[in-house]
């Protein structure tokens, strides 16, 4: 109820909907512009001013950058970052009506600065690593909200995590982030009957893991493979593990659930002779043996007829003289 002595609303009164509320933060994104800076983008649902909290310790902030004029679509620019360094940050956004919104927290890795090295001559050499970074928008159980691709700055290496994937890194924590790192050297030479011709990506954080597999893809200059194959390999256990690739016009792709060094080597075909078919010897068939016949036992001869009957007419001539 409202007080016309105080011009107050009483405690008890509803608040009213014209009163300001928070602004929404979503849509938080970082891009890594070179060793030492990097852009935070993110949007409001009002207009509100811009504030990120950034440090190399999570949870911990010892540095700010902020801009005044408010607006929906922010964006901060962050300079003076430390090469190859892990930088974590939250945003800040305030309503003219001094009501501020804080985001979760997130985490970006700046690129390697160039590296001088001296060669076998004399001569100095520059090598520099370059790396991409894409923000990964998980759940509190590390279940990745929808598909994303991360792509190296040379646009030749990615790394796509379909949704719903459950993605942590090495301490178990869920991955937000996930860059794509040129090495400026192998682990290890290259294994045997195989050549290395210049395409290797450390995938990071390394060590993250991957409830569902995730498909790396290299694109490559079918020219530097010409008589070979191209493989993909990853180094584990201190030696390079040939992992199973699909080959699709110059691109070579493979399924992982970890994150690792992975390198496309240019592999010595193996061509497997023809095998010569053996002949099968033919059976040699075996005769089967005429059964012999079973003789036919023959009847009398006529020599025993007549002898028989000689001894008949004998006896009958005998019994006639007796008769007499």
């Amino acid at each position: 109820m409202y007080d016309n002595e105080t011009n107050n609303l009483s405690a008890n009164d509803p608040v009213p909907e014209t009163i300001d509320k928070p602004p929404v933060i979503t849509l938080v994104a970082s891009s890594v512009t070179s060793s030492s800076s990097a852009t935070i983008t993110w949007t409001t649902n009002k207009i509100s001013d811009s504030e990120v909290k950034y440090g190399t310790t999570s949870g911990d902030y010892s540095d700010t950058a902020s801009e005044a004029t408010d607006v929906k679509s922010h964006s901060i620019g962050l300079t003076g970052l430390s090469a190859s360094t892990k930088y974590y940050y939250v945003v800040n956004s305030t309503s003219p009506g001094d009501n501020t919104n804080q985001s979760a927290e997130y985490s970006f890795t700046t690129s390697a600065a160039a590296r001088r090295s001296v060669g076998g001559g004399g001569g100095t050499t520059t090598t520099t690593t370059t790396t991409g970074e894409t923000t990964v928008s998980t759940e509190p159980t590390g279940e990745v909200k929808s598909t994303v691709t991360a792509t190296s700055t040379d646009a030749k290496a990615s790394a796509t995590i379909s949704a719903e994937t459950i993605a942590k890194d090495a301490a178990g924590s869920p991955l937000t982030s996930v860059t794509v790192t040129q090495p400026s050297a192998l682990p290890a030479g290259a294994p045997s009957g195989a050549n290395y011709v210049g395409y290797a990506y450390t995938f990071g954080p390394e060590g993250a893991k991957f409830s569902k597999p995730v498909t790396i893809s290299i694109t490559f200059d079918p020219a530097k493979y010409e008589g070979k194959t191209p493989v993909i390999h990853t180094y584990e256990a201190g030696a390079w593990k040939a992992l199973a690739t699909t080959v699709v016009g110059n691109k070579a792709t493979a399924t992982v659930t970890h994150f690792s060094t992975f390198v496309l080597f240019a592999a010595e075909e193996v061509i497997t002779p023809t095998p010569t078919p053996t002949p099968t010897p033919k059976p040699t068939p075996t005769a089967t043996p005429s059964p012999t016949p079973t003789p036919t036992p023959e009847g009398p001869g006529f020599e025993a007829v007549f002898a028989i009957a000689g001894l008949l007419a004998v006896a009958y001539l005998v019994l006639r003289r007796k008769r007499k």
